[in-house]
């Protein structure tokens, strides 16, 4: 048997994660083209980013950055995106996160990964000043 590549093994592997963000791919969030937007895409992996960190300070957080960002597939109207985020590091106020988005395409297995990125976020108190990243997995 032929060994598996580093992309087969992934897709074997599937997602890094926990999942937090499920959403629909609709015909208004794509580009003249017909394929959906990178930048919708982007927001995906924010807003997934921010459930999963929101819920480890415990409160409130901000994206910081981003590094690693990676578009792998394109992604069509009446894909089903599925977001998954995965803590890497807490470093004091702030985390990094894994963020990885998958497609099934017209919601049928198997699925794609279709983009990739590892984002910090900062954790706030409520004047809006960064605190300590509380490691709350509640």
């Amino acid at each position: 048997m032929w060994p598996y590549t580093a992309q087969e093994v992934e897709e074997l592997s599937g997602p890094r994660g926990e999942l937090a963000l499920k959403t629909l791919a609709r015909p208004a969030d794509a580009g003249p083209a017909g394929d959906i937007s990178e930048g919708w895409i982007m927001r995906l992996m924010e807003a997934a980013g921010n459930m999963a960190a929101s819920r480890h300070a415990g409160g409130r957080v901000v994206s910081a950055s981003a590094a690693e960002l990676a578009f792998h597939a394109p992604v069509k109207t009446g894909d089903v995106l599925t977001s998954y985020a995965d803590l890497a590091r807490i470093e004091d106020g702030s985390a990094v996160f894994h963020i990885e988005v998958w497609a099934m395409r017209s919601g049928r297995r198997p699925r794609v990964k279709v983009g990739s990125s590892d984002i910090a976020y900062l954790s706030l108190d409520k004047e809006g000043d960064v605190r300590p990243f509380a490691a709350n997995t509640n």
